[in-house]
Protein backbone atom coordinates (compact mmCIF):
# COMPACT_ATOMS: atom_id res chain seq x y z
CA UNK A 1 0.00 0.00 0.00
CA UNK A 2 1.37 3.38 -1.00
CA UNK A 3 1.81 6.01 1.73
CA UNK A 4 0.96 9.60 0.93
CA UNK A 5 2.51 12.65 2.48
CA UNK A 6 -0.47 14.58 3.85
CA UNK A 7 1.49 17.82 3.89
CA UNK A 8 2.19 17.50 0.15
CA UNK A 9 -1.39 16.44 -0.65
CA UNK A 10 -2.79 19.45 1.18
CA UNK A 11 -0.27 21.82 -0.37
CA UNK A 12 1.12 22.96 2.98
CA UNK A 13 4.65 24.33 2.86
CA UNK A 14 7.21 23.66 5.57
CA UNK A 15 6.85 27.15 7.02
CA UNK A 16 3.05 26.88 7.02
CA UNK A 17 3.31 23.61 8.95
CA UNK A 18 5.42 25.38 11.56
CA UNK A 19 2.75 28.07 11.87
CA UNK A 20 -0.02 25.49 12.23
CA UNK A 21 1.91 23.84 15.04
CA UNK A 22 2.46 27.24 16.65
CA UNK A 23 -1.26 27.97 16.49
CA UNK A 24 -2.53 24.58 17.66
CA UNK A 25 0.01 23.02 20.02
CA UNK A 26 0.29 23.77 23.73
CA UNK A 27 2.00 27.15 24.30
CA UNK A 28 5.24 25.73 25.71
CA UNK A 29 5.65 23.52 22.63
CA UNK A 30 4.22 26.10 20.22
CA UNK A 31 6.91 28.64 21.07
CA UNK A 32 9.56 26.20 19.81
CA UNK A 33 7.82 26.02 16.43
CA UNK A 34 7.36 29.80 16.44
CA UNK A 35 11.11 30.27 16.90
CA UNK A 36 11.77 27.87 14.00
CA UNK A 37 9.28 29.75 11.80
CA UNK A 38 10.86 33.10 12.66
CA UNK A 39 14.29 31.74 11.79
CA UNK A 40 12.95 30.38 8.47
CA UNK A 41 11.78 33.88 7.51
CA UNK A 42 14.69 35.76 9.10
CA UNK A 43 12.41 37.31 11.72
CA UNK A 44 14.59 36.02 14.55
CA UNK A 45 16.84 39.07 14.32
CA UNK A 46 14.26 41.49 15.72
CA UNK A 47 14.08 42.63 19.30
CA UNK A 48 11.86 45.04 21.20
CA UNK A 49 13.94 48.03 20.06
CA UNK A 50 13.78 47.46 16.30
CA UNK A 51 10.38 45.88 15.67
CA UNK A 52 8.78 46.70 12.33
CA UNK A 53 4.99 46.50 12.56
CA UNK A 54 4.78 45.68 8.84
CA UNK A 55 7.05 42.70 9.33
CA UNK A 56 4.46 40.14 8.25
CA UNK A 57 3.59 41.83 4.95
CA UNK A 58 5.87 39.52 2.96
CA UNK A 59 4.34 36.22 4.09
CA UNK A 60 1.49 34.51 2.22
CA UNK A 61 -2.17 35.32 2.93
CA UNK A 62 -2.97 31.86 4.27
CA UNK A 63 -0.19 32.13 6.85
CA UNK A 64 -1.27 35.63 7.82
CA UNK A 65 -4.72 34.29 8.71
CA UNK A 66 -3.15 32.18 11.48
CA UNK A 67 -1.37 35.09 13.20
CA UNK A 68 -4.26 36.18 15.49
CA UNK A 69 -4.63 32.61 16.79
CA UNK A 70 -0.88 32.39 17.23
CA UNK A 71 -0.94 35.61 19.23
CA UNK A 72 -3.49 34.16 21.65
CA UNK A 73 -1.49 30.94 21.97
CA UNK A 74 1.86 32.56 22.77
CA UNK A 75 0.72 35.90 24.22
CA UNK A 76 2.28 35.12 27.62
CA UNK A 77 5.74 34.61 26.17
CA UNK A 78 8.32 37.38 25.99
CA UNK A 79 8.68 37.19 22.20
CA UNK A 80 9.68 40.55 20.69
CA UNK A 81 7.14 40.15 17.86
CA UNK A 82 4.18 40.06 20.28
CA UNK A 83 3.34 43.77 19.79
CA UNK A 84 3.01 43.24 16.03
CA UNK A 85 0.96 40.08 16.59
CA UNK A 86 -1.22 41.92 19.11
CA UNK A 87 -1.97 44.61 16.52
CA UNK A 88 -3.06 41.96 14.02
CA UNK A 89 -5.23 40.30 16.67
CA UNK A 90 -6.87 43.61 17.63
CA UNK A 91 -7.53 44.56 14.01
CA UNK A 92 -9.11 41.14 13.43
CA UNK A 93 -11.22 41.53 16.57
CA UNK A 94 -12.50 44.98 15.53
CA UNK A 95 -13.29 43.90 11.97
CA UNK A 96 -15.08 40.78 13.17
CA UNK A 97 -17.21 42.83 15.55
CA UNK A 98 -18.37 44.82 12.51
CA UNK A 99 -19.34 41.54 10.80
CA UNK A 100 -21.15 40.45 13.96
CA UNK A 101 -23.21 43.65 14.01
CA UNK A 102 -24.14 43.21 10.33
CA UNK A 103 -25.09 39.59 10.95
CA UNK A 104 -27.25 40.57 13.94
CA UNK A 105 -29.10 43.08 11.76
CA UNK A 106 -29.68 40.50 9.02
CA UNK A 107 -30.85 37.80 11.43
CA UNK A 108 -33.23 40.26 13.10
CA UNK A 109 -34.75 41.20 9.74
CA UNK A 110 -35.17 37.51 8.91
CA UNK A 111 -36.68 36.78 12.34
CA UNK A 112 -39.11 39.69 11.93
CA UNK A 113 -40.17 38.18 8.60
CA UNK A 114 -40.46 34.67 10.16
CA UNK A 115 -37.64 33.35 8.00
CA UNK A 116 -35.58 30.67 9.80
CA UNK A 117 -31.90 31.55 9.54
CA UNK A 118 -28.66 29.85 10.50
CA UNK A 119 -25.24 31.49 10.51
CA UNK A 120 -22.36 29.55 8.95
CA UNK A 121 -18.57 29.65 8.74
CA UNK A 122 -16.47 32.06 10.78
CA UNK A 123 -19.03 33.82 12.91
CA UNK A 124 -20.44 30.79 14.75
CA UNK A 125 -16.92 29.32 14.95
CA UNK A 126 -15.68 32.48 16.67
CA UNK A 127 -18.66 32.72 19.00
CA UNK A 128 -19.13 29.10 20.01
CA UNK A 129 -15.85 27.27 19.37
CA UNK A 130 -13.06 29.81 19.84
CA UNK A 131 -15.15 32.04 22.13
CA UNK A 132 -12.99 34.92 20.90
CA UNK A 133 -13.87 37.28 18.06
CA UNK A 134 -10.23 38.10 17.40
CA UNK A 135 -8.61 34.77 16.54
CA UNK A 136 -10.27 33.91 13.21
CA UNK A 137 -10.19 36.49 10.39
CA UNK A 138 -13.41 36.69 8.37
CA UNK A 139 -14.08 38.18 4.98
CA UNK A 140 -17.84 37.81 4.97
CA UNK A 141 -20.87 36.61 6.87
CA UNK A 142 -22.27 33.26 5.80
CA UNK A 143 -25.83 32.26 6.40
CA UNK A 144 -28.52 29.82 5.39
CA UNK A 145 -32.22 30.52 5.30
CA UNK A 146 -35.24 28.45 4.46
CA UNK A 147 -37.17 29.44 1.40
CA UNK A 148 -40.93 29.24 1.70
CA UNK A 149 -43.32 28.45 -1.09
CA UNK A 150 -42.50 26.95 -4.47
CA UNK A 151 -38.94 27.30 -5.72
Amino acid sequence: MQKYNTQVLLGISDDQLLLLKTALFAPEEAIVYWQQWKKYWGFDKFDNDNIDFNIFNKIDKESTRLLPLIYKNIEHSDDPLLPALRDIYRNTWMRNLQFLKKAQDIVKLCDDANIPTMLLKGLPMSLFYYKDMGVRPMGDVGGLSQASGPC
